[in-house]
Parts: C-alpha cells; sequence; structure tokens
C-alpha cells in the first residue's frame, strides 16, 4: 500500500553571515584585536552596527558586548533592519569585542566577532632627542628626534602624526619620525603636540632647543707666584666666559709643562703637555713632590676651553717662571752711614757704615760681602774698586739677620760713591737680585778758616741810591 504525505520544505542550510561591521571607523579594519575598528564617538554619540546574512529562512540576529550599559534588542523575527544604531548615552573609552549571532527558522545560527575601540584622549609626547647630543646645539640645522617613538597614546588607537610649531600659534605637521629645524642662534623653544589616528590631540610640549654658535672667550690666568720653596700645591685657574651655553667645566681641560726659557709651542723639558688635574675644568692646582729642583724653569700652561654646546678655543702658551725662595737683602733703615761730608784725609776722613744683612728665610751656606767705591763723578766705563771684602761664615744666617760694621776712610777731595754688595759673584740663586747693594754717597770737602763775605750792600752804593731818590722827588709836576 503507498500512501502520500502532504508537501513539507526540507531547510537544512546554515545562515552564511555576509556582513558585519560598524560605519565610520577612525582607523583600523576590526579584523583582530590587533587592529581593531577605533572611533573617537563621544559619551553621548552613536555606534551604527549593520550586518547581513544568506539564509532560506533567515528569521533574527542578536548583538552583544557592545560597549555601554546593556544590549541592543534583537532584530526580528519578522521585519528585518539589518542592524543597529546603539546609543546607550554612556559609551565610554575602552575596547570591545562585539559578536553578531544569526538564527534561522530552522533553529539553525552563525556567528562572528567584530574588534572595536573608543578613544577620546589624545597621546602625550615623549623624550624627544635633540641633535646628537642633546642640550645645546653648536649648529642651526637641529634635528629631532622620537617625535613618534617616543610619543604614548596609552591603550588608545596609537599615535599617527606630530604637530610643531615656533611661536605656539602656527602649526604644521609631520608623519615623520624626525623633524629637521633651522634655527637662530640663542635660546628657543619649539611646540610639540601628537595626533592620534582618529584625530585627538594631546597637550602641547614645549621643548627647548638652545643654539651656540660663538666659541668661548679668554680673559688670562690667575696663577699664585711660583719658587723652590713652595709646599702647597699652586692654584692655577683659567678665566673664561661664555654668554651662550657657558663653560663647559666637565670637558674643559688645562694643560701644562716646563720648558727652559718659557716660549715655544711645546715645553722642550718634559716634551709634552701633560693634562692637570682630573675632571677639575678650569680652576684646579699643580701639585709636584718638589719645587726646589724647579728654580729658574718656566711653568708653561694652556687651557682647552668648551662651551655646553661643544664649540673650543685653544689658548696660546702663558710661562711663569719658578723662582728661588731664598732671598738675601740689606735692612735699609738699619744700614746707615755715620756721616756724609768729611774732610779727606786718613784721620779725618773716616766714616763707619753700620749694616744689618737679612734673609727671608734660614741660610746655612756661605756668603760673600764687599765694600766697594767709585768716584761719583765717574764714567760708565769706570769699575767700582773693592775696598773690603768679607766672607759670612757657614750659618751665620741661620737666625735668618747677622750686622756688621765697615770703616772707610776719604782721603780725596770730590764727592765719593760707596756699596754695601752680598754675593757679587752671583753665586747664590735667589729670588731677587736687585736688593742686594745699597749706596752712599760721601763728600770729601776742605773747609778754609777766615771770615765768609757778606750779602750787604755797600756804603756807597747806599749813598747813590738816596741821591738819586732826591732828585726825582725836586721834578716838577705837569
Amino acid at each position: 500500500m503507498i500512501g502520500f504525505s502532504s508537501n513539507f520544505t526540507v531547510a537544512n542550510q546554515v545562515p552564511v553571515i555576509t556582513a558585519f561591521n560598524v560605519l565610520n571607523p577612525g582607523a583600523g579594519n576590526g579584523s583582530s584585536s590587533n587592529d581593531r575598528w577605533w572611533f573617537a564617538t563621544p559619551a553621548n554619540g552613536t555606534l551604527q552596527f549593520r550586518w547581513g546574512a544568506s539564509d532560506d529562512d533567515l528569521e533574527r540576529a542578536t548583538i552583544s558586548n557592545v560597549p555601554g550599559s546593556g544590549n541592543p534588542a534583537t532584530d526580528g523575527p519578522g521585519t528585518l533592519a539589518y542592524g543597529w544604531d546603539w546609543s546607550p548615552g554612556d559609551l565610554g573609552e575602552g575596547t570591545w569585542n562585539p559578536r553578531l549571532n544569526v538564527l534561522d527558522g530552522s533553529g539553525l545560527s552563525a556567528s562572528l566577532t567584530r574588534f572595536i575601540g573608543i578613544d577620546r584622549t589624545g597621546p602625550t609626547i615623549g623624550a624627544i632627542t635633540v641633535g646628537s647630543s642633546g642640550g645645546w646645539q653648536a649648529d642651526s640645522d637641529i634635528t629631532l628626534n622620537g617625535l613618534k617613538t617616543s610619543a604614548d597614546d596609552g591603550f588608545g588607537s596609537g599615535v599617527a602624526s606630530t604637530d610643531y610649531s615656533l611661536d605656539g600659534t602656527t602649526w604644521q605637521s609631520t608623519t615623520a619620525d624626525s623633524l629637521e629645524l633651522t634655527l637662530p642662534e640663542g635660546e628657543n623653544t619649539v611646540y610639540l603636540r601628537s595626533v592620534d589616528r582618529v584625530g585627538n590631540v594631546g597637550d602641547i610640549a614645549q621643548l627647548p632647543v638652545n643654539v651656540d654658535l660663538t666659541a668661548p672667550e679668554g680673559y688670562g690666568w690667575v696663577v699664585e707666584e711660583l719658587t723652590t720653596n713652595r709646599q702647597d700645591p699652586a692654584p692655577i685657574r683659567y678665566v673664561a666666559e661664555d654668554a651662550g651655553s657657558g663653560v663647559d667645566q666637565t670637558t674643559s681641560i688645562i694643560e701644562y709643562g716646563f720648558d727652559t726659557n718659557g716660549v715655544g709651542s711645546i715645553p722642550d723639558i718634559t716634551g709634552r703637555w701633560i693634562t692637570l688635574g682630573n675632571n677639575a675644568g678650569l680652576n684646579t692646582s699643580l701639585d709636584l713632590q718638589s719645587w726646589a729642583t724647579k728654580s729658574g724653569q718656566y711653568l708653561l700652561l694652556r687651557a682647552t676651553v668648551v662651551d655646553e654646546a661643544g664649540n673650543t678655543i685653544v689658548t696660546p702658551s702663558a710661562s711663569y717662571q719658578v723662582l728661588p725662595g731664598l732671598d738675601l737683602m740689606w735692612n735699609a733703615s738699619n744700614t746707615t752711614i755715620d756721616r756724609i761730608i768729611v774732610r779727606p784725609g786718613q784721620t779725618t776722613g773716616a766714616v763707619q757704615i753700620d749694616a744689618t744683612l737679612e734673609s727671608n728665610e734660614g741660610y746655612d751656606g756661605t756668603v760673600t760681602v764687599r765694600l766697594e767705591t767709585a768716584p761719583a763723578d765717574r764714567f760708565a766705563a769706570v769699575d767700582w774698586t773693592v775696598m773690603e771684602s768679607r766672607t759670612l761664615p757657614a750659618e751665620s744666617l741661620e737666625n735668618g739677620t747677622v750686622s756688621m760694621t765697615w770703616n772707610l776712610s776719604v782721603t780725596l777731595q770730590g764727592q765719593l760713591d760707596i756699596r754695601v754688595v752680598i754675593d757679587p759673584s752671583d753665586v747664590i740663586d735667589e729670588y731677587d737680585e736687585g736688593n742686594n747693594a745699597i749706596h752712599f754717597v760721601v763728600t770729601g770737602a776742605s773747609i778754609s778758616p777766615g771770615l765768609v763775605p757778606s750779602f750787604a750792600p755797600s756804603v756807597g752804593l747806599l749813598l747813590l741810591a738816596g741821591l738819586v731818590c732826591s732828585i726825582l722827588a725836586q721834578r716838577p709836576r705837569d
């Protein structure tokens, strides 16, 4: 027996989703969490979800995991809108993964997930590298690096470009990570702001970019007196300034060496320049184990002055002689002659000179002193005559002073120059050779007995003057 049922429909096709997107994204393609659709939609804005599917008995669709409170209502059954204009009023910033679920009348379904984000906050500018070194620049052509790589957009859409301005008013834009600018010498400010992929603009950052094209200016050396008896280090300073970036004391250096005559570009005793101090800059000191061996030598100095921008000057060499510490001298107030006018003769022309020899430090060697004379009206070629020479025994000046008396007889008329000289052969190395002699002048004069003629007028002249006055008084008046 054969029977026939009523007509029926066979529906076993699973719905095929042909579209699921959100209209007008600012960036991205929504296909993954690494490439979301990004929006700058405000909290009370609208997200426009759209979908499409194919199926013999398509019935309805739902969406979940959307921003804001709740979820949109089911689209269908009945008339299908194929989308939702979602505006809950509290769209917050962040990321979401909306899920579309499509169902047909046979109970079959399909689903698809998209990836979106809402970003309403601009990026922040990070640490920009100015030139190759940062800080002051010695070139007016400046490169700024890290505009994008240093910027931070948090969990937002990502940095797209950088706006820049030199006055904070007129702006230009670049999508590059570096920027080349030509700036004038002096202190400059570059204004920067970062822009993300959906157009949010970050806060303005002010980047100081300072240019110094001028080398430092040097003024000279400050060096204490150098003597062989120095015990402490010798302070040495070179005075320089830079009106722009300022002198960089960490890279500026002082170099020194010892030289025989203080002339030349290379110290001939040391044979080379030696860097002074350890990163002490232009204010340092020279500490020698002993200065005693440097008597008569010249300390040569030169400075390399570097400013914060890298501009550099190298000074010409300057020389300072190391002087002996010992100095022998006459005490002028205690070195006197008893008479300056005498009657020539062995007995009548005797003068006495009391002298005090001093040393600025204890000296244990022998010292030669001499009494010398010469005519006061002599020619330049006439030498001094040695009247007496004495050698003071060693250690005479151990306490720094010794007194002595000289006797001299003036036997001729006229003026006679006398001097008492310390170390006349310059055997002793002294600080000042110019104070080794003290001078006197003695006059040998013969005085005759008798009256000295008067300067009073004679009696005859007085009578003549009276007669002239009488004649003038008797002249008639006109």
